[in-house]
């Protein structure tokens, strides 16, 4: 998405410099690599919580408290990381923009600080077998 939030790379810009276009992520691509590329993951760990804790739990509790014992621990921890996945999410889409200049290309990110970062543009892409490579 283009954004006009130019002002915010005066402090950074070179001499010669000037901004050809900002930014901002896409919002629905940035959401859905945030969210389903975690899925996976959780999967695994509720399987293991599920095999882990349901080993333990039947051996300390009865059937009944132990099934109960065992899918809250195994959900209730991977949806605890979902939810805090989603909470960071939010500062970090607000803070993240991407500058293109006649030099470089320029992101800003960090949610406590403003940080940025460079990459000139005769080093940004490389090209190989009809494949471009960007290097941050």
């Amino acid at each position: 998405m283009i954004v006009d939030n130019v002002n915010l790379f005066d402090q950074v810009l070179e001499d010669d410099e000037y901004v050809v276009r900002t930014y901002k992520p896409h919002k629905g691509r940035f959401w859905a690599s945030r969210l389903l590329g975690h899925l996976p993951g959780l999967f695994l760990v509720m399987i293991f919580l599920l095999i882990y804790v349901g080993v333990s739990a039947f051996a300390a509790f009865s059937t009944g408290t132990a099934i109960v014992v065992t899918i809250s621990v195994a959900v209730g921890l991977p949806a605890l990381y979902f939810a805090i996945e989603v909470l960071a999410g939010i500062p970090w889409y607000r803070s993240r923009y991407y500058c293109l200049t006649n030099h470089r290309i320029i992101i800003q990110c960090g949610i406590f600080a403003q940080n940025f970062r460079f990459m000139d543009l005769s080093r940004a892409a490389e090209r190989s077998n009809g494949v471009v490579r960007f290097f941050f």
